[in-house]
Order: structure tokens, then C-alpha cells, then sequence
């Protein structure tokens, strides 16, 4: 079993490797530096495969603590203020039912990664038995030694992370002999239902975050150090353990779980997942629009894009309509508060004035950037990227600069519309409305910030594949990044005009570095995967 897991290991690591190779490749400066060679078996791709290894180890402990941290942490936070219920009580009720109850389900070893599977079974001709207990039993090593120090963050000490996450181990295996005992029961096991997935996803999801406004709050960090529960869980699981092992079932599971069709389906699913929200209906087009040419002064790119906008109206307008009704009824309603009740109108503005680090966080949310730049692939560079003319340096230019301008028109309409909203606010509120001009440019840079990162990465990196699924991992990376910093500008609440106008500085070097590379490189690196 340990040659078996080794040897999976090495292939998918194999793969992993090689496409870390290809996106670096794609970098600008760096790329150029890597030579084709490295794909091979060389002394430079082996250091590179430990420096990702260990890498790869720091970011399973960093992933784990940014799953509890915000997953568990901080919505127990949250609701502790608003509940007045004990933290550490929901911290451990949320913990539960995420992880001992909804993750062993959702992430069983018999579905995590059908695709793998398949490959692996197959084509690789690999005893199915084998290679599935190989899963099991690694990843229960993995999960254990990853979990204990995370589990601190719920405030217990060493010892009692070690037996909770023990028991979260254990916890896992009875689900994994479960799963595999009822599934010999039929003829298409539950576990791949679709009704059975939302439904794993959406009740563990109300008792751990919904119960407690309810006055429902388990002791379940007692349950889970009473010694008579740690024995009975134990006992399970050793009993599951030795089915696991026992069990000769694996063979006509895995036939009946990753034959050909269903792994193309899951890709499908998944494909379709990723672009789902910018899918245009076809069927909802308006035949007599189609006929109106509303743009026919227009040539080139600027005229493709402004039709394709028209067409795409649902998709990228509608959103955006939707974030400028939500603003400007709260900017109405806190306006009525400064009318009605004076009292709080030296909060008001004290809030608006130290307001800059919470609008990095509110303009990442109201911006549909990322949103744009699927719409654009999807709907049109996905087909037309198959043709030479479109390759061509100047169309790949023109073309970005008319989604720029379109991008920004549609980034800039909520931001301008929550800059005037809050210095209406601030005009009844009676606030110094000098201070409030930097805020202001800061808004709107921040809506370039966001229109122009997002056509960056795309321009630059391209990362979606002619299979519509995002393979870039230096993309997810670089959003991640993104979502992180705006996250924590949370925290900064400041009336310092410095940290405004660092803003604006770092907001406008931003845009102009990226513009610049967008020119020099985008027709090298923009194409089709």
C-alpha cells in the first residue's frame, strides 16, 4: 500500500511540478530565464520539487488556520456580540457540525477527485482497494498533523487539540466505512447525488451558524473531552478501520463511481460552475433589439464591445444597477438618520472621516471586474481566439483598451454613486467636508484599482483554459492576495489623511505599472490554453 500511495504521489506530483514550470514560464522577465529543459529530470527541477514540497507544507498549516480563522473564528466573533453567547462555546459548535459533521461527507475519499480516480484506476491499472486505503490512510496522517495547531486557535490547550483532532480523525474514518458499507446497498451509491451534496452543504451549515440565534449552543468541547465519548468514537473508528481494510468492495465502487461519462459530467459541472453567472440565455435575447444598431459609428473593437455589452445586459449591467439601488437607499436612509435624529450626527461623520480602510474592502465587493473578465473569455475570446487576426498585437490592444474603458464605466457608476451618497451623508451630518476630498479620490481610484487588476491578470496570465476551468496558480494566488489586503483593511479605522493618500498613490501606481505591462507583453501572452 505505501508503494502504491508513493507512486500516485510521484505522478501527481510529476503533474503539479509541470504545470508550476508552465505558468512561471508565462511570467514576464522570469519566463524568459526558464529554458525548456526543466522539464526534464534535471538537478534544477528536482530543486525546485523540494522547494515546492516544503512550500507546499507551510501553505497546508496556512490553510488550515485561515479555514479556522474564518470559518470558525470569526463568525463565532460575530455572533458572540450580537448573541451575548458564550465564544469558545461556538466555536466549538460551529467546528462540529463544518467539520466533523459536513466535511467527512463532502470530502470522502470515494469523490474527492473523480478525475485523479479515473486516471489513476483505469488507465494506471491500480488495485482499487489499494490506492483508495492508500488515500485514506495518508490523508488521515495529513489531517492530523495539520489540525493540531490550528485546533488552538479554538482555545484549547496542546493536549486537548491532540484528542480533538484525533477524534476528528476518527470521525472521518466511521464516515469513510459507513459510505462504503451503505453503498452496497444500491446500485448508484448516495454519495453521488446532487440533491444529497446541497443537502450536506446546507443543514450542517444552519446548525452551525443559524442555531444559536435561536438559543441552541451545544457544549460540544465537553462532549468532546468526556472520557466516555473519547472511547466510543475510538471504538468506532477502529471498527470502521478494520471494514476499511476487510472490505473487497472497492473494485464495483469504483466502475460504478468513475466510469468515462461521469468524470466528462463532473467536468462539465464544474466548467459550467465557474462561468454559470456570465452564461448568457439565449432564449431571453429580444430579437427586435438585435436588429437595432445602436453603435454603427463605431468600428473595430470599440464596436465588438459595446455590442457585446448590449447584448450582455443581464449579465454585467444589471449587477451594476442592482449595487447603485442598494447604495443610494442606504445613503438615503442614513441621511433621514442625520435629519431625524441630530444626536448621532458627530458618530456619522467620525464613522465617514475614518472610513478609508473599510471602502478598499467595500469596493473589492461592489466591483465586478473579475466578474467582466469571465464574461469577455466565455462568451467571446474562447471562440475567437481560435482565429489569427485575433492574435494580432493591435487587435489585442484596441480590444483592451475599449473593455478598460467599458470596465471602468461599469466599476465607476456604484463607486461615484457611493462617494455622493456619503457626501450628501456627510453635508446633513454637518462633517468637514475638506477632509472628506481625499476619501473621495480615493473611491475613485479604487474603482480603477479594481477594473484594471482584474484585466491585468487576464491579459497577462490568461487563465482559463479552452476546457473553461482555471488551471493558473500564480492567478488564484494573486486574487487570494487581493481579497486578503482589502480583508484586513478592515481593521484600519483612522482619520489620518496619510493613510488615504497612500491609498491614492499606491492606487494610481498600480494602474499605470500595470497598463504599461499590459502594452509590452499582452500580445505574447494573451492566448487561448
Amino acid at each position: 500500500m505505501f508503494n502504491i500511495f508513493t507512486k500516485v504521489y510521484q505522478i501527481s506530483f510529476a503533474q503539479n511540478i509541470n504545470m508550476w514550470i508552465y505558468y512561471i514560464k508565462k511570467l514576464p522577465l522570469l519566463g524568459k530565464r526558464i529554458p525548456e529543459t526543466l522539464y526534464k529530470s534535471t538537478n534544477a527541477k528536482t530543486i525546485l520539487a523540494n522547494i515546492i514540497r516544503v512550500l507546499t507544507f507551510i501553505f497546508g498549516f496556512i490553510k488550515k488556520y485561515l479555514y479556522m480563522f474564518l470559518m470558525v473564528v470569526l463568525p463565532a466573533f460575530c455572533i458572540s456580540k450580537v448573541t451575548d453567547i458564550n465564544i469558545s462555546d461556538i466555536k466549538f459548535h460551529i467546528f462540529f457540525f463544518l467539520s466533523f459533521i459536513m466535511g467527512p461527507f463532502m470530502n470522502n475519499k470515494f469523490t474527492s477527485d473523480i478525475t485523479k480516480d479515473f486516471y489513476m484506476i483505469n488507465l494506471m491499472r491500480i488495485n482499487a482497494k489499494k490506492y483508495y486505503l492508500s488515500k485514506m490512510i495518508f490523508s488521515y496522517i495529513e489531517y492530523f498533523i495539520y489540525f493540531v495547531f490550528p485546533m488552538m486557535l479554538l482555545g484549547c490547550t496542546f493536549l486537548q487539540a491532540l484528542v480533538i483532532t484525533l477524534e476528528f480523525v476518527a470521525f472521518r474514518i466511521i464516515v469513510q466505512g459507513f459510505l462504503l458499507l451503505v453503498s452496497s446497498t444500491k446500485k448508484k451509491p448516495i454519495f453521488t447525488n446532487g440533491l444529497y451534496s446541497i443537502l450536506l452543504i446546507l443543514i450542517p451549515s444552519i446548525m452551525a451558524y443559524g442555531f444559536h440565534f435561536f438559543g441552541i449552543t451545544f457544549k460540544i468541547k465537553e462532549l468532546l473531552l468526556y472520557i466516555p465519548s473519547i472511547i466510543v468514537i475510538l471504538v468506532l473508528a477502529i471498527s470502521s478501520l478494520y471494514y476499511l481494510f476487510k472490505s473487497n468492495k472497492y473494485y464495483l465502487l469504483s466502475k460504478i463511481i468513475i466510469s468515462r461519462e461521469d468524470t466528462n459530467n463532473i467536468n462539465m459541472l464544474t466548467s459550467e460552475a465557474t462561468f454559470n453567472d456570465v452564461k448568457l440565455d439565449e432564449k431571453k435575447i429580444n430579437s427586435k433589439n438585435l436588429k437595432k444598431d445602436k453603435y454603427k459609428d463605431k468600428i473595430g473593437m470599440e464596436y465588438l464591445n459595446l455590442k457585446f455589452l448590449e447584448r450582455h445586459k443581464k449579465v454585467l449591467i444589471n449587477p451594476v444597477k442592482l449595487r447603485v439601488y442598494i447604495i443610494a437607499i442606504l445613503s438615503l436612509l442614513a441621511i433621514i438618520v442625520t435629519i431625524f435624529f441630530s444626536e448621532f450626527n458627530n458618530k456619522i461623520s467620525e464613522f465617514i472621516l475614518s472610513s478609508s480602510g473599510i471602502l478598499v474592502f467595500v469596493l473589492y465587493c461592489i466591483s465586478i471586474g473579475e466578474k467582466t473578465t469571465r464574461a469577455f473569455f466565455f462568451n467571446c475570446d474562447n471562440s475567437l481566439l481560435r482565429y489569427k487576426f485575433y492574435k494580432e498585437p493591435k487587435v489585442i490592444l484596441s480590444n483592451f483598451k475599449s473593455r478598460l474603458k467599458i470596465t471602468l464605466m461599469l466599476n465607476s457608476i456604484p463607486a461615484v454613486t457611493l462617494a455622493i451618497g456619503m457626501l450628501l451623508t456627510l453635508i446633513f451630518s454637518r462633517g468637514d467636508i475638506i477632509r472628506f476630498i481625499p476619501i473621495f479620490i480615493s473611491i475613485i481610484t479604487l474603482a480603477g484599482f479594481f477594473s484594471i487588476h482584474y484585466l491585468f491578470l487576464y491579459y497577462i496570465i490568461q487563465p482559463y483554459t479552452s476546457q473553461l476551468t482555471i488551471k493558473s496558480p500564480v492567478y488564484k494566488i494573486a486574487s487570494f492576495i487581493v481579497y486578503i489586503v482589502s480583508y484586513q483593511c478592515l481593521q484600519v479605522r483612522t482619520k489620518s489623511i496619510l493613510f488615504t493618500i497612500s491609498i491614492i498613490i499606491i492606487t494610481i501606481a498600480y494602474i499605470l505599472i500595470a497598463i504599461t505591462a499590459i502594452y509590452k507583453y499582452a500580445p505574447k501572452r494573451f492566448k487561448l490554453h
